[in-house]
Formats: structure tokens, sequence, C-alpha cells
């Protein structure tokens, strides 16, 4: 399957969400492009990785997510920036710290 659009991507995520998520009390969520699947409750960790394989399947993309704020990449719009491969602004922009010694010079 090509995906062609943002749009599309968003919409196969939302139908593997509904048909993939846990069995609990949600009758039947409201998901949308703002959507957080993991904080909602919609996918705990398996389902999560789950979904990466799936899209990695459907897109032929590897999706990397080493390099992305993990608060980004569970937002179903973020997620497919990411796999679409337009997540550069997604990128962790936190400069690396330097660790500090608890024996510095004064």
């Amino acid at each position: 399957m090509q995906i062609q659009s943002q749009r599309e991507l968003t919409d196969l995520i939302i139908q593997w969400v509904r048909d993939n998520r846990p069995p609990d009390d949600f009758a039947d969520p409201e998901i949308t492009e703002e959507t957080d699947l993991m904080a909602s409750g919609l996918l705990d960790s398996y389902g999560f990785v789950d979904l990466l394989l799936f899209l990695e399947q459907q897109t032929g993309a590897k999706v990397d997510l080493a390099e992305v704020d993990p608060s980004e990449f569970t937002v179903v719009k973020s997620l497919c920036r990411i796999v679409l491969g337009d997540g550069s602004d997604l990128l962790k922009m936190s400069p690396v710290q330097e660790p500090q010694s608890a024996f510095q010079s004064r």
C-alpha cells in the first residue's frame, strides 16, 4: 500500500487503533489527529509497538524514534509526520549537558 498523504495515514492509524485497542470500557472512543494514544489509554506499550510494526509494513519506511521527543510520537498527527519522514520539527532540541563534577575547584 502506498500512503500518499498525512490524511491517509491518519485514517489508517485511527482505524488500526479502533480494530486493535485493548477491550476495555471504551465503547467507541473519539480518536482525532490530536489524540495521544498512550495517555488516553487507547494503546499500551505493546500495542504501540504493534502499531509501529504495522505502519512500517504498510509504508515500507523504517520508523526511527531514537531522535524524536517522546512526548510527541504517541500523538497521531506527530506520528504521521515521523512515519512520512517529515518529523524534523519534532526532534529533540535540548542541547547535551556536560556532566557536573561534585569535586569542582572553587
